[in-house]
C-alpha cells in the first residue's frame, strides 16, 4: 500500500460554482422569504420554508445552507417543542 499526500473527493459529489452576486442574492431572497412568512405566520414549519424557497427560486441545497446561517446568525430561530421555525425581530440586534 502507498501512502499518498493527495486529498481525493467522491466522484458523484458536486462542487456548484457560484458568484458572489449569486451568493448575495439568494441571502437577500431569503430573507424577502423569511420576512413574508413571518408577515403571514407567527411560526412556520421546515416544509413551508421549502415551499416558498421554490417560489423564491433558492435551491434545495443552497436554501439548507441559508438556513443554517440564519439559525446560527440568530435571524431564524427553532422551537424545539413542535420544529416550527420563527424569524427574530430584526430590531432586537
Amino acid at each position: 500500500m502507498v501512502a499518498t499526500n493527495t486529498n481525493t473527493r467522491p466522484k458523484n459529489r458536486v462542487n456548484p460554482i457560484r458568484s458572489e452576486d449569486q451568493e448575495i442574492n439568494y441571502k437577500q431572497k431569503f430573507t424577502e422569504m423569511l420576512v413574508e412568512l413571518s408577515t403571514l405566520y407567527k411560526r412556520f414549519p421546515k416544509y413551508l420554508l421549502e415551499i416558498k424557497a421554490e417560489d423564491y427560486q433558492i435551491h434545495p441545497i443552497e436554501l439548507k445552507s441559508l438556513i443554517r446561517s440564519a439559525r446560527k446568525s440568530g435571524e431564524l430561530i427553532k422551537n424545539e417543542d413542535d420544529d416550527t421555525y420563527y424569524r427574530q425581530d430584526g430590531n432586537r440586534f
